[in-house]
């Protein structure tokens, strides 16, 4: 069954809430007990991962938005999300995983 224009909003606006909860929580004082480089990495991951909902939830918007003028270049919404056509996605993406080093986040063991 493919998802409705609507639900595939939903999903959007879901992943935006997250982000925006994310940064709520990385500005939050129970964070403070991280030292600097921590800090700066959890930053960075919590900057990485709003850009990439932000750039997901546009290229939704994109295809919701030809879908409603039939004029979609893929068989389905689900498609259209799924190729990403100018790339910003994937570059996002990118983007956030080269924010952080593994392991930066957690304290050393």
């Amino acid at each position: 069954m493919n998802p409705t224009p609507r639900s595939l909003a939903a999903r959007a606006a879901l992943r935006v809430a997250f982000a925006v909860l994310a940064l709520g929580v990385a500005a939050s004082p129970a964070r403070a007990l991280e030292d600097k480089a921590q800090q700066s990495c959890l930053n960075a991951v919590t900057k990485g991962f709003a850009a990439m909902t932000k750039a997901e939830a546009k290229e939704a918007a994109i295809c919701i938005k030809l879908a409603s003028m039939e004029a979609l270049p893929q068989p389905s919404v689900e498609a259209c999300i799924a190729a990403d056509a100018k790339g910003k996605v994937a570059g996002s993406r990118t983007k956030a995983a080269a924010g952080a080093s593994p392991g930066s986040i957690l304290p050393p063991g």
